[in-house]
C-alpha cells in the first residue's frame, strides 16, 4: 500500500509543534499553507521539478523552499526536518495536485485551481487533511 494514496495524513507533535511557533513569530500567517501553496507555486513556475528514484522531490528543490520560507528545517537533524515536506508532497500527489511523469513532478489543473482558491479556503482544505 503506498502511504501517499491516503485521505489524511500524519503529523508528528513535534512539527505541529513547531508550526504552532513559527506561525506566532510570523505575524500569525499560517506556516503550513503559506509553504504548501508556495510549494505548488513553485512547481508551476518550473513547469516540472526533478524526482529522485523513490519518486520524492529531489533535495534541492526543498532546500530551495526551505531556505526561502526560511524554515530553516533542514539545518535541523531530526525526522522532523523532512516531515512537513513528506507531508506536503504526500497531499499534492494524492489529491491530484501534481502528477508524476518521467522522474518529473508537475501541476495539474486541479494544482492550478487551488492556487486560485481565497486563502480560507485552502486552509480549510489543508487542515481538513490532518484532522
Amino acid at each position: 500500500m503506498n502511504m501517499y494514496n491516503t485521505n489524511k495524513a500524519e503529523l508528528n507533535a513535534e512539527v505541529v509543534q513547531w508550526l504552532n511557533k513559527k506561525t506566532k513569530s510570523s505575524n500569525h500567517r499560517i506556516i503550513i499553507l503559506d509553504g504548501f501553496t508556495f510549494m505548488l507555486s513553485k512547481i508551476k513556475l518550473q513547469e516540472s521539478v526533478r524526482l529522485r528514484k523513490d519518486n520524492f522531490f529531489h533535495q534541492r528543490f526543498w532546500k530551495s523552499l526551505d531556505r526561502t520560507l526560511n524554515y530553516g528545517l533542514l539545518r535541523n537533524k531530526k525526522k522532523m526536518s523532512i516531515a512537513l515536506y513528506k507531508f506536503y508532497y504526500g497531499i499534492s500527489l494524492s489529491e491530484g495536485l501534481i502528477y508524476l511523469e518521467d522522474g518529473r513532478a508537475k501541476i495539474t489543473e486541479k494544482g492550478l485551481d487551488f492556487l486560485k482558491l481565497p486563502y480560507e479556503e485552502q486552509l480549510s482544505f489543508l487542515l481538513s487533511k490532518i484532522w
